[in-house]
């Protein structure tokens, strides 16, 4: 992988900063899977739904990157991007503040797309509130950050568009979720597995902390494989195959090609995309 991106080391370089760091690339899958529920859903392409998205998607993980910037456990995972967030963190907050108020315009849009992100917002403030015994949070419990996060980017990219349409939420609606729930959560954990080394020594129990390497890679293998169940429960075998895409990326993510495996697996619109419209 390294001698393959050596003679693009600047390009790839530049790429990184102003894509992968500032999450655009993210982004740009958060609006590719809810194209993808909008197709599967039989809803109208709606553009403003997918603008909500994309700048829903850059607030959440900006406004996360800025607050973790000084955390040793950032520092330590993602040495690289923390540094060029702490660089230019006036620039990334003005563009996170001008994504926030787009998405305050297109909201006013779409009214009854405030459903869905209000539901989101209340789930978030239970996992960072000290509601649980001796004071703790239930972002303080062991593996809870894989589902929660995996049920933010189903609400954000099924729940949103179906709200926006006024789409029925019946069987297939929930299909459709488990599929994304499902894909979310292998993703997540694999970037859990990159940051297993900083997680240990910070004390944040992730799967890979307490499990390992091998466990953690086949719970990301299990995922991606329920994924592609309930994409050919909704009669969307082409999908399914994204299943196997994740399963690949978890048997054969090493932390030393992170650069490229980076790509691969916040870049993963593109394929759902092409499996949705093009193989059906």
């Amino acid at each position: 992988m390294k001698r393959f991106l050596a003679p693009l080391g600047g390009v790839v370089g530049i790429l990184e900063r102003w894509l992968l760091y500032p999450n655009v690339v993210l982004a740009l899958t958060a609006v590719l899977w809810g194209t993808c529920t909008q197709k599967l859903l039989n809803i109208p392409t709606d553009p403003a739904a997918l603008a909500l998205i994309f700048a829903l998607t850059l607030v959440t993980y900006n406004r996360d990157r800025l607050a973790d910037a000084d955390s040793p456990a950032d520092q330590s995972n993602t040495a690289e991007r923390t540094r060029w967030v702490t660089r230019h963190r006036r620039s990334l907050a003005r563009f996170t503040a001008a994504a926030a108020l787009v998405a305050a315009v297109l909201l006013c849009l779409r009214p009854m797309a405030l459903v869905p992100i209000g539901a989101g917002i209340g789930f978030a403030l239970v996992y960072s509130s000290r509601v649980l015994p001796g004071g703790r949070a239930p972002r303080q419990l062991p593996t809870v950050k894989v589902p929660y996060v995996a049920l933010l980017w189903a609400v954000l990219t099924v729940g949103v568009p179906a709200a926006a349409a006024g789409s029925a939420w019946n069987e297939r609606t929930a299909l459709v979720g488990s599929v994304i729930f499902f894909f979310a959560a292998a993703l997540v954990n694999l970037n859990d597995l990159r940051d297993l080394g900083g997680d240990r020594e910070a004390g944040t129990l992730t799967l890979p902390v307490l499990l390992g390497d091998g466990p953690a890679r086949l719970f990301s293998v299990l995922s991606g494989s329920l994924a592609g169940l309930c994409a050919v429960l909704s009669e969307q075998p082409g999908l399914g195959l994204i299943g196997l895409y994740i399963a690949l990326l978890a048997l054969s993510y090493r932390v030393g090609d992170d650069r490229i495996f980076r790509w691969l697996i916040e870049g993963i619109g593109v394929p759902t995309w092409l499996a949705v419209f093009r193989l059906g």
